[in-house]
């Protein structure tokens, strides 16, 4: 008897685990939907405000347009999954398959790195990547590329025409055409503005976004922010969004079966079942409050600057240092943070994005250093010199090397040009 009924606890308790750590990886309108489908299967839960679940959830234009704006991402998942069961891929591999495929964004690109993918699924990085490599074969080309420039490689091979000139232009002198400085580009690889066009156009018929054109609908993030976050007065204020939690109680009035001796064991087993599930449903609720407003919190405290002044003051800022503060696997802060957003004065942010990782390493220090407090600097630096004698790629790098941000001369242009900053020519003033 004791047994069996420590058996029957820890099985409460890991389905427990399993909801709430499937709470914290849920959105809004996945929690709504889900607490909805309890309060029906479960006559012991009570919504204190039920109207507002039932509204939201009952009101068909709003669903209906959540899944118009989200179908794309959807039916390419479903689409990937159904091209791997006609596949020849091995039993092993389904587990790091089924995960990449859901770790795809809206565009078709892979957003967890494989380091991450390989410890969540307690695969080799090996594994991981052959796995990779299967996903990345399935239609549409170029889908699950972790860069724009793998995802143009993966079509050109996919057209059998890639070679060593479309490498060099798609990693080395994207830049380069983005200001269209053919002249450049032809020099350094070597061949004429005749063979180059062709080497363009061919660039230009390839897809940097694999979702695109995929389905009839188009892909818009619909999103409700976690939280709400303003600076006012230089002071940063924080209200977490609790509209979507509803206050979740147990029916009393069950309990007196408990407490009647006429009910039979059938009538007081349902109960006591219904009640551990209301409990756990509403520790998983909490769990989630609490574990979500910890990491805005944290993320506030770090990204104080960015907060007040903008995009480029955002400071690197790791999932791992986070784990560790809150005493959480990293993978499960990946997941809490997948997928859910802030509005950080008026502007919409996904939390993931607010999670940086260092440029490079220098003198084997890691720079704390973000890439956008690097464009930043670029552009400060280009802003602050003379016009009659402006700055080369090789002398920016320089001063940032000074600075202790050791970046190459071709990603001090890359820079430049996505900051839509003219290349030294341009800028010279004319006389």
């Amino acid at each position: 008897m004791e047994l069996n009924l420590s058996l029957s606890q820890k099985l409460i308790l890991t389905k427990e685990m399993r909801l709430s750590i499937e709470f914290l990886t849920m959105g809004p309108m996945d929690i709504i939907e889900y607490i909805n489908k309890e309060v029906e299967k479960n006559p012991l839960i009570e919504i204190k405000d039920d109207y507002y679940i039932s509204s939201i959830a009952s009101e068909n234009s709003t669903k209906d347009y959540l899944e118009k704006k989200v179908v794309s991402e959807v039916n390419l998942k479903e689409e990937l999954l159904d091209q791997l069961r006609f596949s020849k891929i091995q039993r092993e591999d389904i587990k790091i398959a089924i995960f990449i495929v859901e770790s795809l964004d809206h565009r078709g690109y892979l957003i967890e790195d494989i380091e991450n993918i390989s410890h969540i699924t307690k695969s080799s990085k090996e594994h991981v990547i052959r796995v990779l490599d299967i996903i990345q074969s399935l239609e549409p080309a170029g889908v699950a590329a972790r860069t724009l420039e793998e995802c143009l490689e993966l079509q050109l091979k996919r057209k059998g025409i890639m070679d060593n000139v479309f490498h060099k232009i798609i990693y080395e002198y994207l830049y380069l055409l983005q200001e269209d400085n053919r002249r450049e580009i032809c020099r350094n690889l070597l061949i004429n503005e005749v063979d180059l066009d062709e080497y363009i156009k061919k660039i230009k018929n390839l897809n940097p976004i694999p979702t695109s054109g995929f389905s009839e609908e188009e892909e818009i993030a619909i999103a409700i922010p976690e939280a709400y976050i303003t600076q006012n007065d230089n002071l940063i204020e924080v209200k977490m969004n609790r509209e979507f939690y509803p206050e979740i109680k147990i029916n009393d009035t069950y309990r007196e079966i408990l407490e009647n001796k006429n009910s039979t064991k059938e009538e007081i087993a349902y109960v006591k079942e219904k009640i551990e599930a209301a409990k756990a449903l509403i520790r998983s609720v909490e769990k989630r409050k609490s574990t979500i407003e910890e990491i805005i919190n944290h993320i506030v405290e770090n990204q104080e600057e960015y907060i007040k002044r903008g995009e480029a003051y955002l400071k690197v800022m790791k999932i791992k240092d986070l784990s560790e503060k809150l005493n959480l696997h990293s993978s499960t802060i990946s997941r809490a943070i997948k997928g859910k957003y802030l509005m950080i004065n008026n502007n919409l942010v996904t939390m993931r994005e607010l999670f940086t990782t260092p440029v490079n390493k220098n003198s084997g220090e890691e720079l704390s250093n973000s890439v956008n407090f690097i464009k930043s600097s670029i552009k400060s630096i280009i802003d602050k010199e003379d016009k009659k004698s402006p700055l080369k790629d090789e002398d920016i790098r320089v001063i940032l090397k000074g600075r202790n941000m050791n970046i190459s001369r071709r990603t001090v242009a890359k820079y430049r040009s996505e900051l839509k900053i003219d290349n030294v020519n341009k800028r010279k003033l004319k006389k």
